[in-house]
């Protein structure tokens, strides 16, 4: 089998053979993109890294000295390039003997491995007869029109989201977890860490909305709501019955838009 194998049809590449044989030809990639190397609590405090506390709601060093902050999380530090700190001038990795438990559980070229490195030409064209892709009997597409066929989440836009958004049944996306969000009513400011099962770092979405009396407890319930069995409509009654409290349908069209557009959001069908 070759070492390498370039895909320009599908923007792809892969890599086969293990990290000795490929080092050479791939000088260390896996260390060098744009991710977060997250160590746990135990790894950091071992004083083995060079690493540092961050906030996953911002993104930045972690500066609150509480010490039990719920969105306090660790990582390893990078270069002005952003290569990790601690690969060497021959792109090996100076602390292999005792390297941080995500770098030991990450994806291994030894029987092949497989990179994406540009958004596939085929992208908006339809898969199977079905835009959307499958995952566990849901899709990311919305389907608004059969004779046309569905709508992709990557050709689809706000307008004819929110036309068709009371004629389907909205989930959310299996392979992720809203790990927590944050609500700024001053900047009006719309803060939600979500976590992939396929990935080792969260991932952290912002937006504004103006959702007036909305507290964070508000959104959690709603989201909580996105459970394949309601429409927008039903949502809104289910909120005010909780909470006695009316929500905008605008604000809940705004709010689902923001998570689909994510691929957080999925049409159930």
């Amino acid at each position: 089998m070759e070492r390498i194998i370039f895909d320009g049809e599908n923007g792809t590449i892969s890599f086969n053979g293990n990290c000795e044989e490929m080092r050479p030809i791939c000088k260390a990639f896996c260390c060098k993109l744009p991710w977060t190397v997250g160590l746990t609590k135990e790894e950091y405090e071992s004083n083995r890294f060079k690493a540092e506390p961050y906030c996953i709601a911002t993104g930045s060093k972690c500066i609150e000295k509480y010490p039990d902050c719920i969105n306090r999380r660790y990582r390893v530090l990078k270069t002005e390039k952003g290569v990790c700190v601690h690969l060497d001038s021959e792109n090996k990795c100076s602390v292999h003997e005792f390297k941080p438990k995500v770098c030991i559980e990450f994806v291994s070229c030894d029987h092949g491995t497989k990179w994406s490195i540009s958004p596939p030409r085929n992208l908006n064209k339809e898969k199977d007869n079905n835009a959307g892709e499958k995952m566990n009997g849901y899709t990311s597409s919305l389907d608004v029109n059969k004779e046309k066929g569905a709508m992709s989440i990557y050709t689809i836009d706000r307008d004819t989201f929110v036309e068709n958004i009371n004629t389907v049944r909205l989930i959310l996306n299996p392979i992720y977890e809203i790990k927590t969000l944050f609500y700024s009513p001053k900047k009006g400011k719309l803060t939600i860490i979500v976590k992939s099962i396929s990935s080792c770092a969260p991932m952290t979405l912002k937006d504004r909305f103006n959702l007036l009396d909305i507290k964070e407890d508000h959104l959690l319930f709603i989201l909580k709501m996105f459970n394949g069995k309601n429409d927008i409509k039903s949502i809104m009654n289910i909120f005010y019955k909780k909470f006695n409290l009316r929500v905008e349908e605008k604000m809940v069209n705004d709010l689902s838009w923001f998570l689909f557009r994510h691929n957080i959001l999925l049409v159930k069908r």
